[in-house]
This record gives C-alpha cells, sequence and structure tokens, in this order.
C-alpha cells in the first residue's frame, strides 16, 4: 500500500481543551498504526463582510485559526510534515467531519465535562458523528478517576458490529501493549420466566455462553498472541456494567448498534449511554460493508 492509498486518522479541532487530549490521542494512533493524520478545523459561521462583522465573532474565528495551527505545527512535530495534512474551513462542523469520515481509517474528536461526578456534555457534533460516521469514532474523555488502568474493555453480542468492536480492542492493544477485557452481559431472568427455569437450566445457559464467548474470541486471540486479555460472563445490564468498569479502563470499545446472537442486548442504546456517562474514552465502532 502507498502512502496515497492508506487511510487517515482524522481528529477534529475546536476552541475546547478536550480537543487537545483529542489531538494528542489521535497522533499516538497514527504513529501506532503507521497511517497518516489529517487535523480538520471548522468554523461554524463564515465570516460576514468586515464592515458588518461583530468583533467577538471576528476575534473568536482569529482564536480558531490559531489552535488549527499549533495543533497542525504540533502534529507535524510529532509525525512529520509528510504525515499531516490538514482542513480549515467553514460550515457545519457534523457534515464536515462525517464527510472527512468516508475516507479515514479512525475519526477522533472530544467531549465536553461538566465536572468529575457529571456526566459527558455530547454536543451535537459528538452525537452526529458518532451516528453517522461510516468508520470507527473515538470519543476522547480526560480520565476523572485517580489511577485509571491502563487497559480496554470491550463489550460483546455475537453481532456483526460487536465482532468488528472486539477486533478493533485487540487491535488497539497490540498497538498500545494493554491488555483486553472482554466482557459479555445478560440478563437471564429477562429472557424467560424464573418459574420456567427447571434444575440445572441456569447453570446449563450459563455454560453455554461462556464457551460461546472463548469460541467468539479463540481465532482473535490466536491473530493476536500477544495481547492478554481475559472473558467475562457478567450479569446485569450492559450499559451499568459496561460505564463501571470505565473506571478502571483507559478506552471503552462498543458495536454501534448490535442485536446479533443473543437477543435482548441493543448496542445502540448502550453507546448512547457510554458516551454520556463512561469514565474514560469511548470508541464506537461499525462494521465495514
Amino acid at each position: 500500500m502507498t502512502d496515497g492509498d492508506r487511510r487517515p486518522v482524522v481528529v477534529g479541532i475546536d476552541e475546547t481543551t478536550e480537543s487537545q487530549a483529542a489531538l494528542g490521542w489521535a497522533v499516538e494512533k497514527a504513529r501506532s498504526a503507521g497511517v497518516p493524520l489529517r487535523v480538520v478545523t471548522v468554523d461554524p459561521a463564515a465570516p460576514p463582510p468586515l464592515e458588518l462583522a461583530d468583533s467577538d465573532a471576528v476575534a473568536s474565528s482569529a482564536a480558531l485559526r490559531q489552535r488549527h495551527d499549533a495543533a497542525v505545527e504540533y502534529a507535524q512535530g510529532q509525525l512529520g510534515r509528510e504525515n499531516v495534512s490538514a482542513r480549515l474551513t467553514t460550515g457545519r462542523p457534523a457534515k464536515v467531519l462525517v464527510a472527512e469520515a468516508r475516507q479515514a481509517e479512525l475519526l477522533v474528536v472530544g467531549s465536553r465535562v461538566r465536572s468529575a461526578t457529571s456526566a459527558i456534555v455530547m454536543g451535537s457534533v459528538g452525537a452526529a458523528t458518532v451516528a453517522h460516521a461510516a468508520c470507527p469514532v473515538v470519543v476522547v474523555r480526560i480520565s476523572t478517576e485517580i489511577a485509571p488502568a491502563d487497559r480496554i474493555v470491550v463489550g460483546i453480542d455475537g453481532s456483526h458490529q460487536s465482532d468488528a468492536a472486539v477486533r478493533f480492542a485487540f487491535e488497539q492493544a497490540t498497538e498500545r501493549g494493554v491488555p483486553v477485557a472482554v466482557v459479555h452481559c445478560w440478563q437471564p431472568y429477562g429472557y424467560v420466566d424464573p418459574i420456567r427455569w427447571e434444575h440445572g437450566v441456569l447453570e446449563a445457559e450459563q455454560q453455554r455462553r461462556q464457551d460461546w464467548i472463548r469460541q467468539n474470541i479463540a481465532p482473535l486471540a490466536k491473530e493476536f498472541p500477544d495481547v492478554e486479555h481475559t472473558a467475562e460472563l457478567v450479569e446485569g445490564h450492559t450499559s451499568t456494567e459496561l460505564t463501571e468498569r470505565s473506571r478502571r479502563a483507559s478506552l471503552v470499545v462498543v458495536g454501534s448498534r448490535g442485536h446479533g446472537g443473543f437477543a435482548g442486548l441493543l448496542l445502540g442504546s448502550v453507546s448512547q449511554n457510554l458516551l454520556h456517562h463512561a469514565r474514560c474514552t469511548v470508541a464506537v465502532v461499525k462494521a465495514r460493508p
């Protein structure tokens, strides 16, 4: 594959501190994956004619341009000028980033946080890119945990999107040299009336699911032999369990909308919940067509 054929990591830059964290994450991803980086900054409104321009709006646009130039300079210093491209434009940020994602390996954006104890504030840009980008989207959050563990947690449910998420998790673990925790959540009494459970049925179903998890990740364990991994069957709601585990992780990965091998798990709602409540960076992965 030539340099021109390599899909870039695209990172969205704005005026927030969180976008700087996204830039750092994207630079490290591009470096470890050996792919180019594309820095994209979108001014939400085209400047009006000079005689009608509001001084605050002009100052804001100038500050955004400075932030963009600084981001490009930093990225080039880390990766080399030949490995960094840039785009500074006006328009709707979400629309521009979704369009950029069509030719991207990965799209990286920042999140905004009210406080250490509150949920992530997902703006329209973050929500739209996660919903509509053709590539995986990483929403970077600056961890508020005192000592977050450097591991990757991934949810699995048997859908194609979930399979893509697990592969993404193993790839990230290989690049970063960290372990992976594969988690499958279920609620047994949500599937069958407890009155209908005969002796040994629950234990047999648990064993079946544990065997399924091991079989599902066995090919990836063989493909990525250096990745330490665990497989866990958890009784509980997927959103709750993954959010809790995000306290002890540097990255949580989910499929964009998984409703597959085991009925009742809808990772669309799970991904949205994690984007608002996870305590670490979240990657939302779609299976490429």
